[in-house]
């Protein structure tokens, strides 16, 4: 297993689709406009084993993220689910390009274990959670989906914790709601960016202690339910059409944060990669930066 080299990558800032009637924001595919979508109505996603181990009952740290699935499957006009694979051990993130029968979706927190050559942070320094989508360029259609967590000690010690907050977010400290995060990650699994309303899970701001995304906003929902139309195939906001890019399995990653430590221009692996934050507020940072092919996954 070896990680693509950097004159590999190619990196270019993404834009958001958002509807002329609407608020919520689509993902689109550079140079092409057209914007992602999933075919198959049930996506699986797998939980590594270690969930987060601030947390001393991993038990309840996975039940939290199951709810935070829940919440885009339970929305009642769309028939897209998320499927609870259960646990893994593998912890890898990103495609496979020549096993692609052999990729999944996982979800993983990152804790710098020094045994363990996996369980490293390789993006932003102060990224709170990197979702990585995998897609055609021709069609838009997605492939693969991770999600990683940073819970990495960076320099002079810091880093961030996580908790499962109660519902009003006191007594957590300056932690970060599981829950919350996830179910905000999982936006971006289905295509979905930041839009401009700031009740909206998918808002490009949060704080330590948050909890109101875990519960999605009606600008969510429409969001969901236009893409994916019950007992319809998938409607993206912008169909593609057939024309004007190469064909290649792509990558894009999601980078979010809090103001505590914002995404900054950085290089990694030799690559700028880009991540601004919003204005205004505490923000996740709204960025987004395609990967050719981020690297060679898992040959299962």
């Amino acid at each position: 297993m070896t990680r693509v080299p950097s004159r590999w990558l190619a990196p270019v800032l993404l834009a958001a689709w958002t509807g002329s009637a609407s608020a919520y924001k689509c993902t689109e595919v550079p140079a092409g406009g057209w914007t992602l979508w999933w075919a198959p109505r049930e996506v699986t996603v797998l939980q590594h084993v270690r969930c987060s181990s601030d947390l001393a009952d991993r038990a309840a740290c996975h039940a939290a993220i199951t709810r935070s699935m829940a919440s885009w499957t339970d929305v009642a006009c769309t028939d897209f689910t998320f499927i609870d694979g259960g646990d893994t051990e593998d912890e890898r993130a990103g495609y496979d390009w020549r096993h692609p029968e052999a990729n999944r979706n996982t979800i993983v927190f990152r804790e710098g274990d020094p045994a363990d050559p996996w369980d490293t942070w390789p993006h932003q320094a102060g990224a709170l959670a990197i979702t990585t989508v995998t897609f055609n360029s021709r069609s838009g259609r997605i492939l693969d989906a991770d999600i990683e967590v940073n819970a990495v000690p960076r320099t002079g010690g810091r880093r961030y914790t996580w908790a499962i907050c109660p519902d009003d977010g006191s007594g957590c400290g300056g932690a970060n709601d599981v829950e919350n995060t996830i179910t905000h990650e999982l936006g971006h699994v289905l295509g979905l960016d930041h839009p401009a309303v700031p009740d909206a899970t998918m808002y490009a701001s949060a704080q330590p202690g948050e909890t109101k995304k875990r519960t999605l906003d009606t600008d969510d929902e429409n969001g969901v339910c236009a893409i994916y139309p019950p007992g319809q195939a998938a409607t993206p906001c912008v169909p593609a059409t057939g024309g004007g890019v190469t064909p290649h399995i792509r990558a894009l990653r999601s980078c979010d944060d809090t103001s505590q430590s914002p995404c900054e221009q950085r290089t990694l692996f030799g690559v700028r990669m880009g991540c601004a934050a919003s204005g205004g507020g505490l923000p996740w940072a709204a960025a987004l930066a395609l990967l050719l092919l981020r690297w060679a996954r898992r040959g299962r």
